[in-house]
């Protein structure tokens, strides 16, 4: 997908920028206390202080779905819709029966077109709440399980 801007795709700087994110995810584990159902999530300068920048890393999270622990969720404030992948639904012994079988286009990051093979309410919990949210399944292989879009 391009490859990161802060790294310049080479080996030694690929490898000192993923030593980099191992130290900052030893500190958050560390540094960071439980909130509250109430608490809103939010970036501060003190949470970008250990940062090298700038950057344009995108946000990726895991969250309980349907509760299987998925990874490698990105959060794009771009897309109108979410998204996971009919492998994921697989792995995660869903029932794809469950699934509304509509069938939609929908364009992609590079502008290509593909068809969705249906959609599918799943429960997510997040912050010791459940909110259901509904998918628009793929069944395309990419980096992402999962894609949170702001529909």
């Amino acid at each position: 997908m391009g490859g990161l801007a802060a790294c310049r795709d080479s080996v030694c700087s690929i490898k000192a920028y993923r030593q980099g994110l191992e130290v900052k995810r030893e500190w958050l584990a560390q540094s960071t206390q439980p909130t509250t159902n109430s608490d809103p999530i939010v970036f501060t300068e003190a949470d970008a202080s250990r940062l090298t920048g700038p950057h344009n890393d995108p946000l990726v999270v895991e969250m309980e779905i349907s509760e299987s622990m998925v990874t490698k969720i990105l959060i794009d404030i771009g897309s109108s819709v979410n998204v996971i992948f009919k492998d994921v639904l697989i792995q995660m012994e869903v029932d794809l029966w469950t699934a509304e079988h509509d069938v939609q286009p929908l364009t992609e990051f590079d502008g290509d077109t593909v068809m969705t093979v249906g959609t599918i309410m799943l429960p997510v919990y997040v912050g010791g709440m459940m909110h259901c949210i509904n998918f628009a399944i793929i069944d395309k292989p990419i980096v992402y399980n999962v894609i949170l879009g702001t529909p």
